[in-house]
């Protein structure tokens, strides 16, 4: 669905009076609190599970510069990086392809900081990386002899909807989610019993499914000694 079927369906579903929504940027009055309840809830749904849903999930490249050991990489410049999945960094030859590309090592920050971070050895292939402290800059060591690509998959943060045509980040069969949520927030203002209890029953039933599906399944520790 769009933005604009989602909320027209979010209003019929509230039971809200009145004319068929046909314009999400010209609401007003209670249609208005409507979209951003729905906003709302297709950002807080996307954040669930620390974000790492699979659909959230993306690949790129950057090339590493001669020198090169803090990374500006594009998408984490635009802001787009919620978190790095750091055992899928790779590294190759500039122009070779991910078949040929080889793993890096992930050190934690304060150990890459503190240890081979300063080391002052002669620029050669990038071994190691870290994600710093507070902005998920990438940093990588030793510096760069030469240039290389970098492969990388990362988590996006989350993907909002403003205009009429904007279709959710969301898979298809989950497009009802949001406007279950949303929905919930409706019967509380509007102490709606029948609206709360319905949303409530779908909306929990989808999420399970949903997180079944899509977010990444339990780990287990090693054996006890």
């Amino acid at each position: 669905m769009t933005f604009l079927e989602m909320l027209e369906r979010y209003r019929v579903e509230c039971g809200v009076s009145g004319s068929a929504i046909t314009d999400v940027t010209a609401v007003t009055g209670e249609h208005l609190r409507l979209r951003n309840w729905l906003q709302a809830a297709l950002l807080d749904i996307q954040s669930e599970g620390g974000g790492l849903w699979e659909f959230l999930r993306a690949e790129s490249s950057h090339t590493v510069p001669i020198g090169g050991s803090l990374l500006n990489i594009a998408e984490w410049a635009a802001g787009a990086v919620n978190k790095w999945k750091i055992d899928e960094f790779r590294i190759s030859a500039y122009g070779d392809g991910r078949a040929l590309s080889v793993p890096l090592q992930y050190v934690p920050y304060d150990q890459f900081r503190n240890g081979i971070g300063l080391s002052v050895t002669p620029a050669a292939k990038p071994l190691y990386f870290t994600v710093r402290r507070g902005d998920t800059a990438i940093l990588v060591s030793p510096q760069a002899d030469q240039v290389y690509t970098l492969y990388f998959d990362y988590w996006s943060v989350p993907v909002g909807v403003d205009d009429d045509a904007d279709v959710p980040v969301l898979p298809a069969q989950y497009h009802m989610l949001p406007v279950y949520r949303a929905m919930i927030d409706y019967g509380y203002f509007e102490a709606a019993p029948e609206v709360l209890a319905r949303a409530r029953e779908r909306h929990d039933e989808m999420m399970f499914k949903m997180k079944v599906g899509y977010l990444p399944g339990p780990t287990w520790g090693g054996p006890l000694a």
